[in-house]
């Protein structure tokens, strides 16, 4: 490959392709339509064919072919005369992310999702019958015992942990209960086995658990479970916080709606990823 420049920074303007010119292994077309990611990478609004054309120094016929692909691909969005990248665009940073960079392109998912919700976020993974956080977005004045980077959780008494075991298969989760030291953390943690195999159950049904002052007083936490494209739970998000904020009626209203929406949206990019573990085979 004959490198006639290497640019620091990928290029924002057409001029700075000149430097390619008389280059035959360079693909000018494709040059161009990155131009138009680097357009939005600083923008919060959609954007207009005429602003394209501005902050990239392309022809407006051109910007808008590039537009006009790249909403075909699936990239970009229009509304209108308007174009914003959609989520498919972090797809094109996997490559970066799966070197040990994936949690910074869920992070920034999941503090929207925080600012939405008004609590404390964070994702979990499951093995060996604990539930590890490994991506958390706090909440400010939320309590800080809800969630934190790499706090480590038994299964049987978290949201988040029965997730994982209600996904299990029925001997498996016989072999998990019959190995359980279960302990009681407050005067509201699930040890019996009986209702813990009620609650796990209800999980199973409802698609999202919801656990409260089981680990810390004061706390409740809603979960739903993350699924990769094959169907199969990889993680589970979940947001927390002070008792008297989570309401039932706000979690079947807000919570769990935005959570299971965010779900989706991290399922959809799981598979690009060189995660951690998330759990140990299941089946």
């Amino acid at each position: 490959m004959n490198d006639i420049h290497d640019f620091a920074v990928p290029p924002s303007d057409s001029d700075e392709l000149d430097v390619f010119s008389g280059d035959p292994d360079f693909m000018l077309s494709l040059a161009r339509g990155l131009l138009i990611f680097r357009a939005f990478a600083d923008k919060r609004e959609k954007l207009t064919v005429a602003q394209i054309s501005s902050a990239t120094g392309l022809k407006r016929s051109t910007a808008y072919r590039c537009l006009y692909t790249l909403t075909k691909l699936g990239y970009l969005e229009s509304e209108g005369s308007k174009f914003a990248p959609r989520i498919s665009t972090l797809l094109l940073g996997c490559a970066y992310f799966a070197r040990g960079h994936w949690e910074a392109a869920l992070q920034p998912i999941l503090d929207g999702l925080r600012d939405r919700v008004g609590m404390t976020c964070g994702l979990g993974v499951y093995e060996e019958g604990y539930v590890h956080y490994v991506v958390v977005s706090q909440s400010r004045g939320s309590l800080t015992l809800v969630a934190s980077v790499g706090r480590r959780l038994p299964a049987y008494c978290t949201a988040v942990g029965r997730i994982f075991l209600a996904d299990m298969k029925a001997d498996v989760l016989e072999r998990y209960l019959d190995g359980l030291s279960a302990v009681s953390h407050t005067q509201y943690t699930t040890t019996e086995r009986a209702k813990l195999l009620s609650r796990i159950d209800d999980t199973r049904v409802q698609n999202h658990a919801v656990a409260s002052q089981e680990i810390d007083l004061g706390v409740r936490v809603a979960a739903v479970p993350v699924r990769s494209d094959s169907g199969e739970i990889v993680a589970a998000l979940m947001s927390g916080g002070e008792i008297s904020v989570m309401s039932g009626d706000k979690i079947d209203s807000l919570f769990l709606p935005e959570l299971h929406k965010v779900a989706t949206e991290i399922g959809r990019l799981w598979e690009g990823f060189d995660r951690p573990r998330s759990r140990p085979a299941l089946g």
